[in-house]
């Protein structure tokens, strides 16, 4: 029984010691393997050929027989080649893994084959943990998902924006260091295959800032004021804040300022927010302590006006004058009453005029009351 024991343990210690010296072979499931020994010039020309899948039989030719036997799952799904020796095997299914082995002319050959059969890696998708992540988070875990046993071996590798594959392990941290990246996207690879996930946005990439508004409050103390750049969202983080007088240049601030009346010679104040993908500034804000424009000038234009418009009245009375004395001049040259040589016995030579010279002194208005 000790003997058996002992047997048994030395077998299994040649068989790791021969697995493991053997070529790893993969395929995958539904495809094809060959496996290509060297025939040496000592079996030249090959007689017979026998390969062994584990212990059990594969395939046996024998040329004095001129026969070519396959065996067991192998029939059909299996093609030897007896000019060299090369075994072509279609992987339906795992099954098909194991050690393989050949024979040349009844002789054990030394390259001995490891084939693993294994299933092409699915797409991934990259997940973020946890659900809760956002661009407030201090850190989060993207995970590569979609692996399964059966496609093992497999590798991950990770990639920034359009950046170069770097492999690393199925799970990958970030941080609000890495808000100038916009997508993170993985890949899975084993010997067969090859997977990348479509892009996943960046939890910590900021949205593009919206355009400001200055709030002002003056609550606390009239003599001093707070503008507020109001706008920011926490999806746009990191924001920065800037803030210009009139035609000023930029300066970069908090999101709160104070004004006194000590800038009461800045007119238009104005605020900006900026992040690493969009910048936008607020329209002008006025100045609360800004003086109003003087009354004079408004005054001058009021009088300036009168004047002219008492001038053109003045230009209307002359011209009404005019017209009056016109009309009056026309009247004395004109007969009354039909024809005064008919009325009077006058000849024409004698008509007289209707009124004496001296009813006709006076200013016009007194004349037109006389008439």
């Amino acid at each position: 029984m000790a003997c058996c024991v002992f047997f048994l343990g030395l077998l299994a210690v040649l068989l790791l010691e021969l697995t493991e010296g053997a070529e790893k072979v993969y395929s995958a499931e539904g495809g094809k393997v060959t496996l290509e020994p060297i025939v040496p010039d000592q079996f030249k020309p090959l007689t017979s050929i026998l390969w062994k899948h584990n212990r059990n039989m594969v395939v046996e030719w024998i040329k004095n027989l001129n026969s070519t036997d396959y065996y067991g799952m192998f029939d059909g799904h299996t093609n030897l080649d007896i000019e060299t020796g090369h075994l072509e095997i279609s992987t339906w299914a795992h099954t098909y893994s194991g050690f393989y082995s050949v024979e040349f002319n009844g002789q054990l050959q030394s390259k001995l084959y490891t084939v693993h059969v294994i299933k092409k890696v699915p797409k991934p998708t990259v997940g973020v943990r946890p659900l809760s992540c956002s661009s407030t988070s201090s850190s989060c875990t993207l995970s590569c998902e979609g692996g399964t046993p059966e496609a093992e071996p497999i590798t991950y590798s990770w990639r920034r924006d359009e950046g170069k594959w770097t492999q690393s392990s199925k799970l990958m941290n970030i941080t609000k260091d890495d808000h100038h990246v916009k997508k993170f996207s993985c890949q899975m690879k084993n010997p067969v295959s090859v997977e990348e996930s479509d892009p996943r946005k960046n939890p910590f990439y900021p949205e593009k800032v919206l355009k400001p508004t200055v709030v002002l409050n003056c609550s606390h103390t009239p003599s001093v004021c707070t503008l507020l750049c109001n706008g920011g969202t926490p999806e746009a983080e990191p924001i920065t804040y800037s803030w210009r007088r009139d035609g000023g240049k930029w300066s970069q601030s908090s999101k709160l300022i104070e004004i006194t009346e000590a800038d009461h010679h800045y007119e238009h104040i104005f605020c900006q927010m900026k992040n690493p993908v969009s910048v936008e500034e607020s329209d002008p804000w006025k100045n609360p302590f800004y003086p109003d424009p003087p009354v004079r000038p408004i005054v001058g234009g009021v009088l300036a006006a009168v004047v002219v418009a008492v001038g053109a009245a003045a230009v209307v009375g002359f011209l009404k004058r005019d017209a009056i004395k016109q009309k009056i001049s026309n009247r004395n040259g004109s007969p009354r009453g039909g024809d005064p040589a008919r009325s009077s016995g006058v000849t024409p030579h004698e008509e007289q005029p209707i009124m004496s010279s001296d009813k006709m002194t006076g200013s016009p208005s007194e004349v037109l009351t006389k008439l």
